[in-house]
């Protein structure tokens, strides 16, 4: 018997960071919108909660499995497509059930890291960066994946071709620890003609190395994009020479975290408008 903390069934795919729009909301006049811009924030749960999947540990380095008698398929291929002929023969019950056969063992050499999104959900998700070093086709399909010969999660595998590369989600690895707090949300009226309300948010992530080897981890979180002039929003933490937020605001830190390091990176943000204004997309 075997005891394994991993939850296959949940899925190895980490969550994928939206951006966070936010606008000013139309008004509603006679059953008709006026003026101003519908609120999109693709970050809110609403718009991401259905694409969570969690997962369990997967180990920091891949060991190499035993090696196993299988028969593969030769590769036949033309301008257009390859083919795949098994060799030997296959017994495929009639029963209306799937049955898998081996078509093929290829070794991939590549690079392993960590990546998280804790905004959607506070886990770490362990990622190969790989490259089709065959000559033929990998063909898109789910992906079953299994770590020092233990089964850790379900993916999906991309169609990949001929020297391309590609990532491949392991699932889930509570060897790096993630927590992400809201410190402070605060919202102010300013102004003695002009009022204007403006909300300050305060947030804390945690990122922890739990093992006894360094770790590569890039970390993402979404700060507000206004689409309107009216509607100002300050970035304060972190500075640009530690983090820039993309076009969409996405922050992106890439970190190197050695064993048993612990590092914290602050959020600040604001968003103002005058309070006269509805805004969607505010959280």
């Amino acid at each position: 018997m075997t005891l394994s903390t991993a939850q296959p069934a949940l899925g190895g795919t980490p969550p994928e960071l939206q951006p966070w729009y936010v606008s000013v909301a139309p008004q509603i006049r006679g059953g008709r919108a006026e003026g101003g811009m519908a609120m999109l924030d693709e970050s809110a749960p609403t718009g991401g909660a259905k694409m969570l999947r969690k997962d369990r540990p997967v180990p920091a380095s891949v060991a190499a499995s035993a090696p196993v008698a299988f028969q593969t398929a030769d590769v036949k291929e033309s301008l257009t497509s390859a083919s795949f002929p098994i060799t030997g023969e296959t017994t495929v019950p009639a029963d209306n059930a799937d049955h898998r056969v081996t078509v093929m063992i290829a070794p991939l050499g590549g690079t392993f890291s960590h990546s998280a999104s804790p905004k959607l959900q506070a886990e770490a998700f362990f990622k190969a960066a790989l490259r089709n070093s065959t000559d033929y086709p990998l063909l898109p399909g789910p992906m079953s994946v299994y770590v020092d010969n233990g089964f850790v999660s379900i993916s999906r595998l991309p169609a990949v071709m001929p020297g391309e590369k590609f990532d491949a989600f392991l699932g889930a690895d509570n060897g790096v620890h993630i927590e992400r707090k809201l410190l402070n949300r605060v919202t102010d009226i300013s102004g003695l003609f002009s009022k204007t309300r403006k909300t300050r948010y305060e947030i804390l992530i945690i990122a922890e190395n739990r093992k006894k080897t360094p770790q590569t981890l890039s970390l993402r979180e979404n700060v507000p994009v206004s689409q309107d002039e009216r509607v100002k929003v300050e970035i304060i933490l972190p500075r640009p020479d530690e983090a820039t937020p993309d076009a969409n605001g996405i922050l992106t830190w890439q970190i190197h975290l050695a064993p048993g390091e612990k590092r914290e990176f602050r959020v600040q943000y604001s968003i103002e408008a005058p309070v006269d204004l509805n805004v969607g997309g505010i959280e």
